[in-house]
């Protein structure tokens, strides 16, 4: 998806001890991405870890801190 850097190949990932998957195709497999959300009037960013599927490209996002494998 990114013009600068090689994609990883597709993998599977678990999220708070439970295994994603794709809510519109059911696919397992995932790229990850990191992401600076900027908002509105901040002084502050926050970041969010996206999972694009592999399969139908639906993204998947998650803030916070994050436990995943």
């Amino acid at each position: 998806m990114s013009i600068f850097k090689k994609e990883a190949e597709p993998q599977p990932y678990t999220v708070k001890e439970k295994q994603l998957t794709c809510s519109h195709c059911g696919n397992g497999t995932f790229n990850q991405e990191d992401i600076m959300i900027h908002y509105r009037g901040s002084l502050t960013n926050a970041f969010a870890t996206v999972f694009i599927c592999a399969n139908c490209t639906k993204m998947t996002w998650f803030t916070g801190a994050m436990d995943n494998s």
